[in-house]
């Protein structure tokens, strides 16, 4: 599992790799994404083409970031999703 931070212009990119099932690692997501917003970057991209499996831990953690970062001060998207 691993979280990697990046940047393109103004939007900070978490490119998620591995499996995320409500443990460590998913705790390491949500702090990511809580520090992000904390630095106040609220242009915030989850890139999950690396995430190879993720439970309703790891997506109640995704669809939380709608909190952290509201719509009316930013935007945050996820892209990169495998099919299964």
């Amino acid at each position: 599992m691993s979280v990697r931070r990046s940047t393109s212009g103004n939007i900070t990119i978490l490119k998620v790799g591995g499996e995320f099932f409500g443990g460590d690692e998913t705790d390491l997501l949500r702090k990511a994404i809580l520090d992000e917003a904390a630095g106040g970057n609220l242009r915030l991209l989850l890139d999950l083409s690396e995430c190879s499996n993720m439970n309703s831990s790891g997506l109640a953690v995704m669809s939380r970031r709608t909190r952290t970062i509201p719509p009316a001060r930013g935007r945050s998207s996820c892209a990169g999703s495998r099919r299964r």
